[in-house]
């Protein structure tokens, strides 16, 4: 129903199509069950941070503070899974049923543009990342002071 908005439809599964037309499965299924697991870990997390709150014993759990000082890298790791899930889960397809992925290499881009492109990419978020942790833990030094 959810599919087709028809309860009568029939849903075909991944043993219906050819094997060259399958993604990697095993992939797809790990990086879903790890974004949902993450997704509920957040709710748990959310929920001890309210009850805590509540309870006015927030910063007498240093524990927990420090789980969630680790927990911030998290949502990004879950954000990438969900990217993982999407893009590994589309395959062979960039256009289903018209471009394969194979077909849709550009003929313009050499091994160094992209190579280029890569430590651009690595340089550029690892200094934000750099500032980020920085600025952060010049924040946090303020408050316990």
């Amino acid at each position: 129903f959810l599919a087709y908005h028809d309860s009568n439809a029939v849903v075909q599964g991944l043993n219906d199509f050819p094997p060259e037309d399958r993604p990697p499965v095993l992939v797809s299924f790990i990086s879903f069950r790890l974004m949902v697991a993450l997704g509920f870990l957040f709710v748990l997390l959310a929920l001890l941070a309210v009850i805590f709150s509540w309870t006015k014993k927030l910063i007498q759990n240093r524990w927990f503070l420090w789980v969630m000082s680790f927990a911030i890298i998290l949502p990004f790791l879950a954000c990438e899974l969900g990217w993982i899930l999407a893009e590994i889960g589309r395959q062979p397809w960039l256009v289903y049923g018209v471009l394969r992925t194979s077909e849709g290499v550009s003929r313009n881009l050499t091994p160094g543009d992209v190579l280029g492109s890569l430590i651009a990419f690595v340089v550029i978020y690892s200094g934000l990342a750099a500032v980020d942790v920085f600025l952060l833990s010049k924040y946090v030094k303020k408050i316990d002071d």
